[in-house]
């Protein structure tokens, strides 16, 4: 399996070669043998058809002095089915620490609903382990803030410096979308490539020029002035006129025609691999996790500060905490958890619905070449 050249693509798109579909594949031992089978079925048809002049004893006599043996991988992958038969744990072991790693065609074709393990994954799995774990770590990070200082020499205020719980409240949730982004985008492709989870495939793909450039599913075609191949992602309505139309802007992400294409549907604004090429894509994903910060801001700092402004005392023109009080630290806590229980979810399946639309655009893609 190839996996496509652009980091914008990690989600699991099949090239042509594969298939014309993405199917789990089947037990790669079962596929082996088969193909040993059929190694061995080809070799005695060409001896047998080689002296069949000769008459029929002799071919008798070549049917039953053939090696049947498949030679080379074959051989090789016939033996470990054979092995992983009769002894199946000797025969993982031999695997793990002997055998090179053979990839399995495991990425499952996008659901037509939302399936009850894709349920469990995208709200328990990553929306309550993130609950858990993003609220254990802003209390740790809380109590070594409030309850490790002197709140007479540092008072701890709501709003005002040098400790205000408002703006680290502010901070907590762009920091916490970026590295919340970043760590689905890994785990959830993994669980992808794995076969682990199968894809969402039952939402469309939005029509909206700005949201298609916020999902990633549009890329520039390799023609302007310039004959330079700029190929990145769509910048907005403005970036049509300069295309000359939407037909030219609109292009699905899908695998290329083989692993050498550079086609206008294809080419990379930079080398792939290349410094620029990942800083281009850091860049682009960093700008989207910090775009639904200031969503996630909007909608949990002003709730959160009001619930505080009823805990603090207040005097002097703001809300006074003591460094003897739990408030604080209890306060992210709850702060952290329920951001991460509101953003991971989101992002999970901002994952795998692109997955499922980037499969689906390559069937798209095989039934045009073909």
């Amino acid at each position: 399996m190839r996996w496509h050249r652009n980091p914008f693509f990690h989600t699991a798109v099949l090239p042509p070669s594969v298939a014309p579909s993405a199917r789990q594949s089947t037990d790669l031992d079962g596929a082996t043998a088969a193909a040993a089978a059929a190694n061995r079925a080809a070799v005695l048809a060409d001896d047998v058809e080689a002296i069949a002049a000769t008459g029929p004893q002799a071919t008798s006599s070549a049917v039953a002095n053939v090696d049947s043996t498949p030679q080379g991988l074959l051989a090789e992958a016939a033996k470990l089915a054979v092995e992983q038969t009769h002894h199946p744990r000797l025969s993982f072991l031999a695997r793990r620490h002997h055998e090179p790693s053979i990839p399995r065609l495991t990425i499952l074709e996008p659901s037509d609903h939302l399936t009850p393990y894709q349920f469990f994954y995208i709200f328990i799995i990553d929306g309550m382990g993130a609950f858990i774990l993003s609220g254990a770590i802003n209390f740790a990070i809380a109590y070594a803030m409030y309850k490790t200082i002197n709140s007479d020499k540092h008072p701890i205020r709501l709003f005002q410096f040098p400790n205000t719980i408002a703006g680290d409240a502010a901070l907590t949730v762009f920091i916490q979308c970026v590295i919340t982004w970043f760590i689905e985008l890994i785990l959830v492709n993994r669980d992808i490539r794995s076969g682990h989870i199968q894809p969402i495939g039952f939402i469309p793909e939005p029509a909206n020029a700005l949201l298609r450039w916020f999902l990633l599913l549009d890329r520039l075609p390799a023609t302007g002035s310039s004959g330079s191949g700029n190929n990145g992602e769509t910048s907005g309505s403005g970036s049509g006129n300069a295309s000359g139309g939407d037909d030219e802007i609109f292009r699905p992400l899908s695998a290329p025609h083989d692993a050498n294409c550079r086609c206008d549907k294809h080419v990379e604004p930079y080398e792939p691999g290349s410094l620029k090429h990942w800083m281009f894509f850091l860049v682009s994903q960093l700008i989207r996790a910090l775009m639904l910060g200031v969503l996630a801001f909007l909608l949990v700092w002003g709730p959160a500060i009001g619930i505080m402004t009823a805990v603090g005392d207040h005097h002097n023109g703001d809300w006074w905490f003591d460094s003897s009080s739990w408030a604080p630290p209890i306060f992210k806590l709850i702060y952290g958890g329920v951001l991460a229980l509101l953003t991971t979810p989101l992002f999970v399946i901002f994952w795998l619905v692109r997955c499922g639309w980037a499969l689906q655009a390559n069937q798209r893609h095989l039934d045009e070449v073909s």
